[in-house]
């Protein structure tokens, strides 16, 4: 099983290259809706704005956040190893896959310094609910408190996310309730949920990996 979730972190660096692209003119798309005169825009367009960014950043932390899934063998948040890695103990629940120590892929199945067998597969169900906390956190990140808005005159009001995620077989969903309330100029609106769909094949790489 080491094998498996080092086959599923390098199918995940071939998702990690094929989004660079896409993620970085992503943040050429925000830059610019900064800099953008906003309050010349009609209201219902300008409300509009901001829907959409909250949008795009939910998309945006939903990538990366994919991304991490499949590099690091299923896990965003790395398993604590009882057993941390040291000069006198070669034995990890991980392989440092660059030697620095930056970049560290969980075995799902390993031996402990004390000679007993441990398995940290991923369940997908595991892989979901990490994912829902790491969007909920960046999203709020990108976002910024709606900060490059509120200096163009908008009034806007949230409540803390809460993501929900399926990893389909062909496809990754977020759905998130973000109750959203816009005021700008003489116009108002309020958003309940977003929706997101991240077209990447984790459900089959993940199911392919334990097969193997």
């Amino acid at each position: 099983k080491k094998a498996q979730a080092t086959t599923f972190a390098i199918l995940g660096l071939v998702i990690v290259t094929l989004t660079v692209t896409l993620v970085y003119f992503r943040e050429e798309i925000f830059s610019g809706i900064g800099k953008q005169a906003l309050q010349e825009q009609p209201t219902i367009e300008a409300i509009e704005n901001v829907r959409s960014f909250t949008q795009d950043c939910i998309e945006e932390s939903l990538i990366v956040g994919t991304d991490i899934l499949g590099a690091q063998g299923g896990y965003i948040f790395l398993p604590e190893d009882e057993f941390p890695s040291a000069p006198y103990n070669v034995l990890s629940n991980s392989v440092d896959m660059f030697g620095d120590g930056n970049f560290k892929v969980p075995y799902w199945s390993y031996t402990t310094p004390n000679n007993l067998e441990r398995l940290q597969v991923p369940t997908k169900q595991m892989m979901e609910t990490q994912l829902a906390d790491y969007v909920d956190r960046e999203m709020l990140i990108c976002i910024n408190d709606y900060q490059q808005f509120n200096l163009e005159g908008y009034d806007i009001s949230y409540v803390t996310p809460e993501t929900t995620i399926d990893i389909g077989k062909e496809a990754v969903i977020a759905d998130v309730k973000m109750p959203l309330n816009v005021v700008f100029k003489d116009s108002a609106q309020r958003f309940e949920k977003f929706k997101v769909t991240h077209e990447v094949p984790l459900g089959n790489l993940h199911a392919q990996a334990i097969e193997l």
